[in-house]
């Protein structure tokens, strides 16, 4: 599991893909315009051809896809907007930082102590085990 900057970052990055897609699509895909009383330019055999994307899609079609692209990119967005959320220090005070800090290097000083400790006690413990063996063999 990645930390929460990464997926922060990683949320960001989908999100810029999310609505390069979505503009992607609505550029290639979009329904030509109606406009009342013009009539329209394009032959039926040509609309294909002119589209970049290929032929477009149907005002309803086009309208559910976008509907979709939009739910999607809100929910990203409220994923970015947790994560944003639980990142620390959000909601505390610098004093609040600078007290929690220093009780966490108080902490990390006595797990290093302890990890001395077991590291001296693993040294004894190899040593009376190699005079063991060195008795056994005797």
């Amino acid at each position: 599991m990645a930390d929460r900057l990464t997926q922060l970052q990683d949320a960001i990055d989908h999100q810029l893909s999310l609505m390069y897609a979505a503009v992607n699509y609505i550029q290639g895909k979009h329904p030509p315009g109606q406009f009342p009383g013009q009539p329209s330019q394009r032959k039926d055999g040509e609309e294909a051809a002119a589209t970049p994307g290929g032929s477009p899609h149907s005002p309803d079609e086009f309208e559910a896809s976008l509907r979709e692209l939009a739910i999607s990119l809100v929910l990203q967005e409220q994923q970015i907007e947790y994560l944003i959320s639980s990142l620390p220090g959000l909601g505390s005070s610098e004093e609040t930082q600078e007290r929690r800090m220093r009780e966490l290097e108080t902490e990390l000083r006595v797990v290093r102590q302890e990890r001395i400790a077991a590291e001296r006690d693993k040294e004894i413990m190899i040593e009376l085990l190699g005079n063991v063996i060195t008795g056994l063999r005797s």
